[in-house]
């Protein structure tokens, strides 16, 4: 068994009598010995430190190992706390709580000192190499505001902070604003994804503009630009017709016969005499004039519900959209 699943009476006993019995500490096999924390949760402690790497942790740490260890259990996964690993270049790992289901393995690694953003990616590039997710919850300083990039924002390196909730006296990730209990509850049931990555399928939808044509008169709709989303209409961003190739992404997937069913004018190459260069424009949908980019984004028009909705293939050389986490399908803050 593991300590959080002993009763009050049973963990006595196991205290008082622990000499007796085989017990040994999962990360180097020594004798491990039972004991309580000053906040009240049971835990094995080396019965002497010997060469073993991991060092005594804080009372705050092993609540929240016992925290995540519970919920992984709740949860259908399989448990162990001090599971130690090597990659397969022979590097040793010991993950605080290690979970498994099925082929799936998750390292849940409870940071409560200081880590540069280096040290980060070093013990995390040995779980990636072992072929084990990993997600490092990092306590932030109480009085620090944080911004999105002083820690490690990026897929292969998942660090979240935390701190306490000084009105609720919980453990919170405020990056997301949630419980932590809840977060690794999300972390566990794939709610915490990493959206958009490159070859990810998406569904754009363009967003019309209502203007007035400059040559004929003609009340005309044009592409505003695009709204993203995933299959599963998680937002994405929303895009301008400016936006480097999305004229051209949008004439790949979407015909001017469609357009038209909607009242916006053909996407089609034009001859500026403005910028004396021919590029991918909006027309008008009466008298097929060039609706140039000058239209655009000058609070001249009146935007209108999304239509035409497609699916493309997300290619981050050909458009740019900021990547970054989504828990539940909301994106982390850029500050807390």
């Amino acid at each position: 068994m593991l300590s959080f699943e002993y009763d009050a009476e049973s963990w006595q006993m196991l205290k008082v009598n622990h000499k007796g019995l085989d017990l040994l500490m999962p990360c180097c096999n020594s004798h491990a010995v039972p004991k309580t924390s000053k906040l009240n949760n049971y835990f094995f402690a080396h019965s002497k430190q010997g060469e073993c790497l991991s060092g005594p942790e804080t009372p705050e740490h092993i609540y929240l190992k016992t925290m995540i260890a519970k919920n992984a259990k709740s949860e259908g996964w399989q448990v162990i706390t001090e599971k130690r690993g090597e990659t397969p270049n022979g590097e040793t790992w010991i993950a605080d709580v290690y979970c498994t289901k099925g082929s799936v393995q998750i390292a849940f690694e409870v940071q409560w000192s200081y880590q540069d953003n280096d040290e980060f990616v070093r013990r995390t590039e040995k779980y990636t190499e072992s072929r084990v997710r990993v997600a490092w919850l990092y306590r932030l300083r109480e009085n620090k505001q944080y911004y999105i990039n002083d820690l490690p924002n990026d897929k292969l390196v998942p660090v979240f902070g935390m701190k306490k909730n000084k009105e609720i006296s919980l453990m919170i990730i405020p990056q997301f604003n949630v419980l932590a209990d809840d977060f690794v509850v999300g972390v566990l049931r794939g709610y915490l994804k990493w959206l958009p990555y490159p070859g990810m399928e998406l569904k754009a939808s363009i967003r019309p503009e209502e203007i007035k044509c400059w040559k004929c008169g003609e009340m005309t709709n044009i592409i505003n630009g695009i709204s993203v989303k995933t299959k599963d209409n998680i937002h994405i961003a929303d895009m301008s017709f400016l936006d480097r190739n999305i004229p051209e992404l949008v004439a790949r997937n979407v015909s001017n016969q469609e357009l038209a069913r909607f009242g916006i004018g053909a996407i089609l190459k034009r001859y500026s005499n403005t910028t004396e260069s021919a590029y991918l424009s909006n027309g008008c949908l009466h008298c097929n004039s060039l609706m140039g980019n000058f239209f655009l984004n000058r609070d001249r028009g009146r935007i209108l519900s999304s239509v035409a909705e497609f699916l493309f293939v997300y290619d981050d050389n050909e458009i740019s959209m900021n990547s970054g986490w989504y828990f539940k399908g909301v994106p982390q803050k850029r500050s807390y």
